[in-house]
């Protein structure tokens, strides 16, 4: 064999995958993602770039000249989201900040990933969340188990009991349920 020939490779079926970089926009900034890695997270994006074009398309959606745009999401969330996506199973979950697990719940659910979901939810039950922050959250991301213990310790408390921000989630809780 001479020293230019290279030995049969035998490729591995998860990690032999070339990266294919798609773009995103959000309020303006571009972010290069490796298809790869979030579709091995993401059925809905796995879908989405399944038909994910090759170079030779003219302008496909993904560029970096056309990038796909995120409506509704922040660029301090987009980069929340993509920290946790490359996160290290050696870091502390416990260290992120409850703002943080919702902001990775919230981008979870829009891209319905499951393990994204659980994950959040899990270290999100670990805060020492209040009645009614617990009660909004259960309502807005449909954390069934979440509503039961909440709605009891707030119906057993005072109403002159609850701080600003309780009566806060409450109010928003109670706006969603207002038929229109």
């Amino acid at each position: 064999m001479s020293s230019h020939q290279v030995p049969d490779l035998t490729l591995h079926p998860t990690f032999s995958q070339p990266p294919r970089t798609v773009w995103f926009k959000v309020e303006g900034v571009g972010f290069a993602c490796d298809v790869n890695r979030i579709i091995r997270h993401s059925r809905v994006l796995r879908d989405a770039f399944l038909i994910f074009p090759g170079p030779e398309a003219e302008s496909p959606e993904g560029t970096k000249e056309n990038p796909y745009e995120i409506p509704g999401i922040t660029q301090a969330e987009f980069e929340i989201f993509l920290h946790w996506l490359d996160h290290m199973g050696w870091e502390a979950p416990e260290k992120l900040s409850e703002e943080h697990l919702v902001i990775i719940l919230k981008m979870t659910v829009l891209w319905e990933i499951e393990d994204g979901i659980k994950f959040a939810i899990h270290h999100l039950d670990k805060k020492p969340l209040s009645p009614a922050r617990r009660l909004q959250l259960a309502q807005h991301f449909s954390i069934h188990p979440w509503i039961e213990q909440p709605v009891k310790q707030l119906l057993a408390c005072s109403t002159l009991s609850l701080s600003e921000d309780d009566a806060r989630c409450i109010a928003s809780n109670a706006l969603c349920m207002v038929p229109t």
